[in-house]
């Protein structure tokens, strides 16, 4: 485990490999670091804690639309004419 200090709030921080990515903890925990700096949310204008950069709260960040997803498709349109080419719905 790799130790530093943030390079946003200059706060002791511990390194650690966690699969493929390496993830700030507060030192002597298992916890992830978050910065101590207020921070204003331009979605909820909520004050929340996180570094300099952070511009949209964690939860707001969560819930923000995917950029890759795609809306569900609308479900195919009823065919209304028969083999004659007339409707054959009653109603």
């Amino acid at each position: 485990m790799a130790k530093n200090e943030c390079k946003d709030c200059d706060a002791p921080i511990e390194w650690v490999e966690r699969g493929t990515k390496w993830v700030p903890l507060d030192p002597g925990t298992k916890k992830r670091h978050v910065c101590d700096l207020d921070q204003y949310c331009e979605v909820c204008e909520k004050i929340f804690k996180g570094a300099n950069w952070m511009s949209v709260c964690p939860e707001c960040y969560r819930n923000r639309p995917k950029p890759d997803s795609q809306p569900k498709p609308e479900p195919p349109a009823r065919e209304t004419l028969n083999d004659t080419g007339e409707d054959d719905d009653p109603f």
